[in-house]
């Protein structure tokens, strides 16, 4: 196997060793409500900002192998907090 798989290989192994964890699925909840659910912007900057953090979280669900029904009951937790109002 080359090195650069290898590297991969183990950075994905970190990703789902620090996130599968209870403590690392709060924390990704936490992260999908901040850089997900952000409100958009007119301002173009603001919208680049966003977008960057909306990036970094799909990096982190990519690489930590969360699965899309992980992030649809994200999704839902949130509606069923906002509700709550």
């Amino acid at each position: 196997m080359n090195r650069a798989m290898a590297i991969l290989q183990r950075r994905h192994r970190d990703y789902r060793a620090v996130f599968e964890t209870d403590a690392g699925q709060r924390v990704l909840r936490d992260l999908h409500r901040f850089c997900v659910l952000s409100a958009p912007s007119a301002d173009p900057n603001e919208a680049v900002f966003t977008m960057g953090m909306q990036r970094v979280f799909r990096r982190i669900v990519a690489l930590s192998g969360t699965s899309d029904d992980v992030l649809v009951k994200f999704a839902l937790s949130q509606q069923e907090d906002e509700n709550d109002d």
